[in-house]
């Protein structure tokens, strides 16, 4: 019994004993500074692009429609909301119609992203008071720069 009391208390001082020379990878979680809600019908826009907004402490909320948008915006109060404008049910021009008309959401950016805006489409959207109309797929600094932007109006 005394040989295996001391072994383990040789087996723990060696191991506290290694420990305490190699420095400890902590991963930390950053720090949240902006939550964007993401309204596209395609999931793996949203899921590519959280990870790498989470890095930048942007935490990105996914809507498939316009009408689960419009419920988060209303309900979750993001910082940005950005959207594509051809979708199923509700499609991007009815979420904007009703972000621009509820008082609750006025205020919030709203981002414009999609691969079918016209000359006069991106015209008629800046007139609406759409914060940013940006073509798919949207460059990763450009997103960026556009989100810094707007974080700090």
């Amino acid at each position: 019994m005394a040989i295996l009391t001391e072994n383990r208390s040789a087996l723990g001082t060696a191991l506290a004993a290694s420990a305490v020379g190699k420095p400890r990878r902590v991963r930390r979680r950053p720090t949240v500074r902006a939550r964007v809600l993401w309204v596209d019908d395609d999931p793996n826009i949203t899921a590519a692009l959280s990870r790498r907004l989470y890095r930048k402490g942007i935490e990105l909320w996914p809507a498939s429609d316009g009408m689960q948008g419009y419920w988060f915006a209303v309900t979750r109060k993001p910082d940005i909301i950005v959207t594509d404008l051809r979708m199923p049910r509700w499609d991007g021009r009815d979420l904007l119609e009703c972000l621009l008309a509820n008082g609750m959401t006025t205020g919030v950016p709203v981002v414009v992203v999609s691969g079918y805006v016209t000359p006069a489409e991106r015209s008629r959207l800046e007139h609406q008071g759409v914060a940013a109309v940006l073509d798919k797929p949207v460059a990763w600094p450009l997103l960026c720069k556009t989100f810094e932007r707007l974080l700090v109006e």
